[in-house]
């Protein structure tokens, strides 16, 4: 892998081989460690950035107007249409590289990024990704609490906070959408993400039907992103809630397709929503990690039942009407 300096990319009207695309919303905060990260790229790679803004932000230009001499940047209005696939979809249709590279607006790529994902993207027609690192950007009961929730999560060692790959439902693994690489005619042929996921799992989608079209996940080690999580009790709690209720609705989605996905147990859902005023008042007088982590749990479970709830009224309402 090329070493030295870091590289500054122009644009020279030349196509570049690689386009990072940025899905934006609200991020001002954090929005310029992103581009920091990426203009110091350690490859001989030609890129560009996309910043999607999908908020119709006036604050967006003024930080992307200083990166204008370090980066090939511009600004794509996707404000029309809500949600984070909207704002990908609008990326990645006006770029012009044959690779493609999906990145959030609050994480940090690591400065091999772009040459691990060019160079897996080399090698052939896949999803590229690689490890979300979670102690950097995340105080220890944070990225802690997200390890040990049991979700079918692979660390790549015990002793590390690096995140390997996740399943859902006990199907396919998935490749974040934070961290994903594909040539863009893969993108398109597989058929962009799905915009009617709009809180979520539009990667888990993605990933899965690039995977039943017969593409493969290529796992790069230095395709590293130092990782986000909510740190605040109650923006874990409404983040996880949303997350399961966008999970319920692809698992319903899953069963009508026929894919061989987990089933959901209603009963499980109403007894562990049931138990959840009690085991608050257990730890609300706890340590902020305590806390925590219940409020990551009570998400899901409360997300979960509402997403049962809704997806099998919807799914009996939609038999009815075949019928």
């Amino acid at each position: 892998m090329p070493s030295g300096a870091p590289t500054v990319v122009c644009d020279d009207g030349q196509v570049p081989q690689l386009s990072v695309v940025i899905a934006y919303f609200r991020s001002q905060a954090t929005l310029a460690l992103q581009l920091d990260a990426l203009a110091c790229q350690i490859t001989d790679r030609s890129y560009d950035v996309i910043v999607a803004d999908n908020e119709g932000s006036e604050e967006l230009k003024t930080i992307v107007s200083g990166y204008r001499d370090r980066l090939d940047i511009r600004i794509v209005d996707a404000s029309d249409v809500p949600g984070r696939s909207h704002a990908s979809n609008a990326g990645a249709r006006v770029a012009t590289s044959p690779y493609l590279a999906l990145c959030d607006s609050d994480d940090v790529v690591s400065p091999t990024w772009v040459e691990a994902m060019c160079a897996t993207l080399d090698t052939g027609d896949v999803l590229a990704t690689g490890p979300l690192r979670l102690d950097r950007l995340n105080p220890p009961y944070v990225w802690r609490t997200y390890l040990s929730s049991g979700a079918s999560v692979d660390p790549v060692d015990d002793q590390s906070a690096m995140l390997g790959t996740i399943r859902l439902f006990d199907y396919l693994p998935f490749v974040f959408g934070c961290n994903l690489g594909v040539r863009r005619s893969t993108y398109f042929a597989v058929g962009e993400m799905d915009e009617s996921q709009l809180s979520g799992s539009e990667d888990v989608e993605f990933s899965w039907r690039a995977q039943e079209a017969g593409y493969q996940i290529a796992y790069n080690p230095d395709a590293i992103v130092d990782y986000r999580l909510r740190s605040n009790t109650r923006q874990v709690f409404a983040q996880r809630r949303s997350y399961s209720r966008s999970q319920l609705r692809l698992w319903r989605l899953s069963v009508i397709l026929g894919r061989p996905v987990r089933g959901m147990s209603m009963r499980w859902a109403v007894s562990s929503t049931a138990k959840l005023p009690f085991e608050y008042l257990r730890v609300r007088r706890q340590t902020i990690a305590h806390r925590y982590a219940f409020a990551y749990r009570a998400g899901a479970i409360v997300g979960n039942l509402e997403g049962q709830l809704r997806e099998r009224v919807f799914s009996l309402r939609f038999s009815g009407a075949v019928a």
